[in-house]
């Protein structure tokens, strides 16, 4: 029994010490600027990684709408499942106002490219997460 412990501790410290480099790593590389943020987000779903497993599209429109639905997340208990607002980049951030999601207060967001189709990005409240790049959207 004590043996499995130590087995199942060293691997719970391996995967850390694996997930600290990568984090460690990252924010080391540069955030996107203004022009890349626009390029990579408008027009495009994005899916955001979510802790549960599985995904959460977000919709942001060229012209700076937004738009989210959380129905096939199974989380509708916890939130309103779908809600919408506004987009916008300053300061080398991205930024967004929901209706009602976060009582309505605005969030930014300094984002990075992972890969081709992979963001990391970090709230300004330091909260931290990965998303992935969908299909093309219009409303």
């Amino acid at each position: 029994m004590k043996s499995k412990s130590i087995i199942l501790s060293s691997i719970l410290l391996l995967l850390s010490s694996i997930n600290y480099s990568y984090s460690d790593q990252s924010k080391n590389d540069l955030f996107l600027n203004n022009n890349q943020i626009i390029a990579t987000l408008r027009g495009k779903r994005i899916y955001l990684s979510i802790p549960v497993g599985g995904e959460f599209p977000l919709n942001y429109y060229i012209d700076q709408f937004i738009d989210g639905n959380g129905e096939t997340t199974g989380l509708g208990f916890l939130f309103k499942q779908k809600d919408s607002g506004n987009w916008w980049v300053e300061q080398n951030k991205m930024c967004q106002k929901w209706s009602s999601w976060y009582d309505s207060k605005p969030f930014c967001f300094k984002l990075k490219r992972i890969d081709q189709t992979n963001l990391y990005w970090v709230r300004d409240d330091g909260l931290e997460g990965t998303a992935r790049i969908g299909e093309t959207v219009s409303r």
